[in-house]
């Protein structure tokens, strides 16, 4: 049981780390009733595995860590991923001004419109403006403090940029919205971000990948009144897929 207790621990602290890339070692021993020389050793393993490096009073994430939490996002339910994003690039029409959020799932949808030459982009997402100026597609990518473990630009220089864009649609991701009345995400940053995308663009689309049903995030970004329409796989949940259907269109592919 202790041995169990400990791996737990230590995922959770990992988990902590990726989302918000730093811990402190007092607020870890209060919040898990445990000495200080127990999250001491706790950090020390973390760092042992390439996840942490020992701060002053704990420890910060390793860019490995964070960059790898996003490749290992981007590599889950791959099919459902592609079929999303097929289907919601072909809902994009010619001549939109196209705003497209961070996330594996969004990604996706930028690699699908990148064959287009009718379209233009803004991204917070690194991954995304790669994807299109490979392409040598339009696209500007907003400013601001780059999030490793979503490859995302935040902070008010993107929300800002985005307050004077006129867009079309907004493409958007989410960490999760399971028990919620809205999609959430992980750090207010990325909140304020995809914030003012929605109030930047005429439509919205949530591209969600079933498991997101299933996950929790603290952070809720939007209402689904304020949403337009959530594209998601069969996957889902067939009594959370009525209640969503009661608050906002939903298609299942």
């Amino acid at each position: 049981m202790a041995q169990k207790m400990t791996r737990e621990r230590r995922d959770e602290i990992a988990r902590a780390l990726i989302r918000d890339g730093k811990v402190s070692a007092a607020e870890l021993s209060r919040r898990y009733a445990v000495s200080a020389e127990t999250i001491r050793k706790d950090l020390l393993w973390l760092e042992g595995r390439g996840v942490a490096e020992k701060s002053y009073g704990g420890a910060i994430a390793t860019t490995q860590a964070m960059e790898r939490s996003f490749f290992e996002k981007a590599t889950r339910n791959p099919k459902e991923k592609a079929k999303i994003a097929k289907a919601v690039a072909e809902m994009v029409p010619a001549g939109a001004t196209v705003l497209l959020d961070s996330g594996s799932t969004v990604a996706e949808v930028a690699r699908q419109l990148a064959a287009r030459t009718d379209v233009a982009f803004f991204t917070n997402s690194l991954e995304a403006a790669q994807l299109l100026a490979e392409k040598k597609r339009p696209v500007c990518i907003l400013g601001g403090a780059i999030r490793l473990s979503s490859r995302a630009a935040t902070g008010a220089w993107a929300t800002e940029m985005l307050s004077q864009l006129n867009a079309d649609v907004a493409i958007l991701g989410t960490s999760g919205f399971e028990g919620s009345a809205g999609p959430c995400v992980e750090s207010m940053e990325e909140c304020e971000v995809k914030r003012a995308m929605l109030r930047a663009a005429k439509r919205s689309i949530l591209v969600a990948d079933s498991t997101k049903s299933r996950c929790r995030a603290p952070m809720r970004f939007a209402s689904w009144a304020e949403i337009s329409l959530v594209v998601t796989d069969a996957g889902i949940d067939a009594e959370l897929l009525s209640e969503l259907r009661n608050s906002v269109e939903t298609i299942v592919l």
